[in-house]
């Protein structure tokens, strides 16, 4: 059994894939398996030293990654962006820590490959209403440091596939940007611990204005993780302040392509899959036959997904006051670390 697996989702032009794949490959103190989600992107072809999964369709950055999960045949599952090229140590460093069964999520201290002297991200800041950024961002790298974080950086983050399983993977409704700020505060709830090393490093070619749809879908994604994630007497006194941001960023977000923003801010309340692009609403227990499929490793389904609650099952339950908790299979409506989101700000 190899150590740990990379996966890695592709679409469009990907000039960097490769070098990707030769640094996952070339890493040091760990057997790696490299797993390519094949989203539609050319640069998927001449790839020679990577497992490639073509599910026949854009999947986004979450299904993708959920998808490639469930293939993995390692422990230790890393999620590496696909313009991000990791150090020689960095998945050990992951892998290491993670033999601590407290810590649920690990992830690597990101720099910008332009710049590779200055932080891209130190682990995510979470505020109150949920606004997230890259922590650090253009402070020397030499600040950084190890420790708790509210949440990863998805470009580069490691878990142990039991634990991913366990907690129904990624949110496939994200689609993309905004599931690694979910899948942290859904790690703390259950108990968990999320975590930044200083020493397990990536370059990334970063660039925020790549997809023209970012500043639509991280608002729609913000919203979704506010109202599934905090109790509706907590959203009751929030309120204010929530109507006021929104005001505020109604003027300057732009919606998904396609969807008027009145839509946007339906669906960011409702949660209904069927409001969102057709690929985004496959469900995470199921995927479409893959031509990049090896059929001795059937893919293995985590507890709960296939019948658990679904943002949007019924109007309002995204809403609902224990919607997370309880489609996430977590007795109760509360889990062990619930009570940190009664605070302020994760920092």
């Amino acid at each position: 059994m190899t150590d740990v697996t990379a996966v890695v989702c592709a679409y469009g032009d990907q000039p960097h894939l490769a070098s990707v794949v030769e640094a996952l490959r070339a890493s040091q103190g760990v057997d790696v398996e490299v797993v390519v989600v094949d989203n539609g992107s050319p640069d998927c072809a001449g790839l020679t030293d990577a497992r490639i999964i073509d599910p026949g369709y854009n999947t986004g950055f979450a299904q993708g990654c959920n998808l490639g999960a469930r293939h993995a045949r390692s422990p230790v599952v890393v999620f590496v962006n696909s313009d991000a090229v990791v150090d020689p140590g960095c998945l050990r460093r992951l892998c290491d820590r993670l033999a601590d069964p407290a810590v649920t999520l690990v992830g690597a201290t990101i720099v910008l490959a332009d710049d590779p002297d200055t932080v891209n991200s130190w682990g995510n800041p979470v505020h109150l209403l949920g606004f997230s950024w890259a922590g650090g961002y253009g402070l020397p790298a030499s600040q950084a440091r190890s420790g708790t974080r509210a949440s990863v950086s998805g470009a580069v983050f490691g878990v142990r596939r039991r634990d991913f399983l366990e907690l129904a993977g990624m949110d496939e409704q994200y689609f993309m940007y905004g599931e690694d700020v979910d899948l942290s505060l859904r790690a703390w709830l259950a108990g968990g611990r999320v975590e930044v090393l200083s020493d397990a490093t990536a370059t990334h070619h970063y660039d925020f204005g790549r997809n023209p749809d970012k500043l639509g879908l991280l608002e729609r994604n913000r919203l979704i993780t506010v109202l599934t994630t905090y109790r509706v007497r907590t959203l009751l006194a929030l309120a204010p302040l929530i109507v006021a941001s929104e005001a505020a960023l109604t003027l300057r977000a732009k919606p998904p392509r396609g969807m008027a923003g009145s839509e946007a801010g339906r669906l960011a309340v409702v949660g209904c899959p069927s409001k969102l692009p057709a690929q985004a609403a496959q469900p995470f227990a199921g995927h479409p036959p893959d031509a990049g499929r090896d059929s001795a490793a059937a893919p293995e389904r985590g507890p709960g997904p296939a019948g658990a609650v679904r943002h949007g099952d019924r109007p309002g339950m995204a809403v609902c006051d224990r919607c997370l908790l309880a489609h996430r299979g977590l007795e109760g409506g509360r889990g062990p670390g619930a009570d940190r989101l009664e605070s302020w700000r994760w920092a």
